[in-house]
């Protein structure tokens, strides 16, 4: 536990008799997909010189940024061909995934999508000052659950947060989930007051940077990139 809260640290907490039960949340760099990993870097069949996705540094910084919440428990989701949804679990205490209900998202533009409530048994912390924002773990495809996306303000905020989802196959489908599969995304951010304004096009810029690039392929990384850091 941190007792004198890191200015730039997040802390999960959960009931001590469940601490050795459930996978913890843990930093999002471990949880690279191997479909990724496995990726050449160049294309396949390309004589000159194309990259894949693989050699994308804002892809692969977006899918490391913050933590991986895990699915804490083994479960079943069925839609039978009528529609009817039903989720089977050993997990009580309380359960993994529930049912959400749909009268929630009037005219919301998902519907017939069945609606899922998946709950989290951590409690999360930030610093004074810091949110959190949840959603789905980024450009992962595995899992056709969708969480939906939010904020909250964990420095304030104590209970335990929920999160919607829509199960996005159709009727008469069902869905594993097993224990320990990443299911959301949690990074943190300060809150400050933004503004926006339109500023003049800077060709010159443009021009030298591309310049830049055309001599290095590598130049976003190289020179601009800047390391993020989740422990």
């Amino acid at each position: 536990m941190l007792r004198d809260m890191d200015p730039v640290a997040i802390e999960f907490s959960i009931r001590p008799e469940l601490r050795d039960k459930y996978p913890p949340p843990y930093p999002a760099s471990r949880a690279v997909p191997d479909w990724f990993r496995q990726m050449p870097a160049d294309a396949p069949g390309s004589t000159d010189g194309l990259g894949t996705v693989k050699r994308c540094i804002p892809f692969l910084d977006a899918m490391t940024s913050g933590y991986i919440i895990p699915f804490y428990g083994d479960a079943r989701i069925t839609l039978s061909a009528t529609g009817s949804l039903t989720i089977e679990t050993a997990l009580t205490n309380p359960p993994s995934v529930q049912m959400h209900a749909p009268e929630q998202f009037p005219g919301a533009p998902f519907p017939p999508l069945p609606a899922l409530k998946i709950n989290n048994p951590w409690q999360i912390k930030t610093p004074p000052g810091y949110s959190t924002l949840f959603l789905p773990p980024v450009n992962r495809f595995e899992v056709p659950i969708l969480p939906l996306v939010g904020v909250v303000d964990t420095d304030r905020y104590r209970m335990s947060v929920t999160f919607p989802a829509l199960y996005l196959l159709g009727p008469g489908t069902d869905i594993h989930l097993t224990r320990g599969t990443p299911i959301v995304q949690a990074i943190p951010f300060r809150r400050e007051q933004w503004r926006s304004a339109i500023g003049e096009y800077d060709a010159a810029v443009i021009a030298e940077q591309a310049d830049a690039i055309a001599k290095n392929e590598h130049l976003y990384r190289d020179e601009y990139w800047q390391k993020k850091g989740y422990t």
